[in-house]
């Protein structure tokens, strides 16, 4: 369902992007996320973390950290100023900040920028600047380019956490790529070039030599990709895709009306499963903002194996791109039957609210969804959908996983528990209870337990029967497996045990007793913060009276009880 370009990678992970040219016409860019967005990631952070993904929880780690890349001053046929750069820069941010590094040091630094506008189908997107911003901006050549001719990139490409200036020379290998992982062939091909590129490019112009231009160069490309297994393999954007995108958006022509936008919508939820993370161009930041953690929550326990992988994939890359891909499929699944069967919408009259439109899909009828439109990066999304019916499995969706391989994970679930456990001795013929909590880190979990139970024996001839509290640490060694939902976790620990601390010179036993034992936990996991689950498990703790008689008692148990395992 999803093609990964395997070799290829964006050029702006977490740590940014960039791009090389002359100073004065080439800013970094920086994004600041929305507030709702930065928490939800922080919420995200800390439950993924004590659940056991710690490698997801860390890249949301470097994700919330700040992230650069690189851009350049463009001026549109109208003359309006622009930062021209990669989609991938800014797609995620509310507002931008450039910075231009001046010739004597100092920094010039427009902060709080708009993203005018992004393409949904091309890695382009624009900035508006201020109107009076005087830098003058770096004309566009879209004549093509040949095999063999001299290119150049520019930008800020980290070295270690920081930006730095970096201007790169190579040639063109290949001015016409066809790679349509990248993008679609029939929209363009890509410039492939051997200028140097790093991480931190992503957004840089791609230049050539003309002493006629105010700078001395000519933007023929944005540089996007890198390929990493090959050396000096580097993907740029042609100019002419840029020029097509800036001028349309910069006259108003690129926004598609409300009713072109939501029956496009319509058109790409009538298409299968496979299809269904093509809604996410419809999604708005605000919407992951509002209704991305449960959407998330939701797809994972009950949308369908090839959608969970999908959605784990997109996070694994780019968590919001996660959630986004949670609220798409919440949006398709809406319009579908309780057989999994889809229904053709009703559209409303889109209605608009002030700078909102209201469109209504199945008006009138049990059913009915209201949405809500906003304008947001030149397009309308939706930032409501009816206040997000979340996904659920139909009857066809259950009878097909059925079918299907399970889903199964190896991974830690909650970062503490407690159980309760009615225990049975084998040996000595009686019962007693134990309640223990514990620490959970991977494959391994300590704790504290308490034991009480009656233990009989043998003293001079004479029979006893005495009540003994046991308690002390334990350690123990678990695999954690979760089987779609279900928590399967088989584990052995040892304990060491203090016997009647608050009764020592009363009791007849020995202070310190060792034990071990092995068992299984079974429960289901929920979105509630907690998960129960049923424990059954076997232990051997024997018994020592004092020095005087130095007899044994052997004390084979078994165990069951109920515990909770918390995120």
């Amino acid at each position: 369902m999803k093609k990964i370009f395997s070799f290829v990678v964006a050029l702006s992970f977490t740590l940014g992007v960039f791009c090389n040219s002359p100073k004065d016409f080439v800013c970094l860019v920086t994004g600041k996320l929305s507030e709702g967005n930065r928490q939800l990631l922080q919420q995200y952070q800390e439950k993924m973390s004590s659940s056991g993904y710690k490698e997801l929880a860390e890249y949301i780690g470097h994700f919330l950290e700040d992230s650069f890349g690189s851009g350049f001053v463009y001026y549109s046929v109208e003359g309006k100023p622009f930062i021209v750069t990669n989609r991938h820069v800014v797609s995620e941010y509310d507002t931008v900040t450039v910075s231009f590094e001046n010739e004597d040091g100092s920094v010039s630094e427009f902060k709080n920028l708009n993203i005018f506008a992004m393409d949904e189908n091309v890695d382009v997107a624009i900035i508006s600047l201020p109107e009076n911003f005087t830098r003058l901006g770096l004309e566009l050549d879209t004549s093509g380019l040949h095999d063999g001719d001299e290119v150049y990139s520019a930008g800020f490409p980290g070295l270690g956490d920081d930006p730095l200036w970096q201007l790169g020379k190579g040639i063109v290998s290949n001015s016409k790529a066809r790679i349509k992982e990248l993008l679609d062939p029939a929209i363009s091909t890509l410039i492939q070039h051997t200028a140097e590129i790093d991480g931190g490019n992503s957004g840089g112009p791609l230049l050539i030599r003309n002493e006629k231009s105010a700078s001395g160069y000519t933007v023929v490309g944005i540089n996007t990709w890198k390929a990493v297994f090959r050396q000096n393999t580097n993907y740029a954007i042609p100019a002419k895709v840029v020029a097509d995108f800036v001028e349309k958006n910069a006259s108003g022509s690129a926004v598609i009306n409300m009713d072109s936008r939501v029956n496009a919508l319509v058109d790409t939820v009538m298409k299968d499963v496979d299809s269904f993370h093509e809604v996410t161009r419809f999604i708005s930041k605000k919407m992951i903002a509002d209704f991305g953690y449960e959407a998330l929550k939701s797809v994972l326990e009950r949308a369908p194996n090839e959608v969970r992988s999908y959605v784990v994939d997109s996070f694994a890359y780019n968590p919001l791109d996660g959630i986004r891909c949670s609220l798409a499929y919440c949006v398709w699944n809406s319009f579908r039957s309780a057989e999994g069967e889809y229904k053709m919408p009703i559209i409303g009259t889109p209605l608009a609210n002030g700078n909102t439109y209201s469109v209504e899909f199945n008006p009138g009828t049990e059913n009915s969804i209201t949405s809500l439109w906003i304008q947001e990066d030149g397009q309308w999304k939706m930032n409501d959908f009816g206040g997000l019916k979340l996904a659920k499995k139909t009857e066809a969706e259950k009878e097909k996983k059925s079918k299907k391989k399970t889903s199964f994970y190896i991974e830690n679930i909650g970062l503490m528990e407690i159980s309760a456990n009615y225990i049975h001795s084998l040996s000595l013929e009686r019962p007693g209870f134990n309640i223990q909590g514990a620490l959970n880190l991977d494959y391994l979990n300590f704790g504290l337990f308490i034991q009480n139970q009656k233990v009989p024996y043998e003293l001079d001839g004479w029979t006893f029967e005495e009540s003994v509290t046991t308690m002390g640490p334990f350690l123990g060694l678990k695999i954690p497996m979760l089987i779609d939902s279900f928590i399967v976790e088989p584990f052995v620990y040892g304990r060491v045990g203090l016997v009647n601390f608050l009764n020592t010179f009363e009791t007849n036993f020995n202070m310190i007793t060792f034990g071990f034992g092995g068992g299984v936990n079974v429960g289901y996991e929920t979105s509630l913060g907690f998960s129960p689950y049923l424990t059954v498990k076997y232990s051997f703790m024997p018994f020592a009276l004092k020095d005087f008689d130095k007899t044994k008692i052997s004390n084979h148990e078994i165990g069951i009880g109920l515990g909770f395992k918390f995120l």
